[in-house]
């Protein structure tokens, strides 16, 4: 998938892939740090760290 970055789309459409992916809520996701950046900081609230891996883990056996 790829977005040109214009105005943010491109950041629209990696946290849209990130939030559908882990199964998260909109209110759960934010871009906290790369806005402009090729390098992306995500910050990912209200899940434990391990529900967290566990849905990371999961994504990636989904993708393989």
């Amino acid at each position: 998938m790829t977005q040109a970055p214009e105005k943010g789309k491109a950041n629209k459409a990696l946290l849209k892939v990130i939030k559908e992916g882990l199964n998260l809520k909109r209110s759960q996701i934010e871009l906290y740090k790369g806005e402009t950046a090729a390098l992306k900081v995500v910050r990912i609230s209200e899940i434990s760290l391990d529900e967290l891996r566990q849905r990371v883990a999961d994504a990636l056996n989904q993708s393989g």
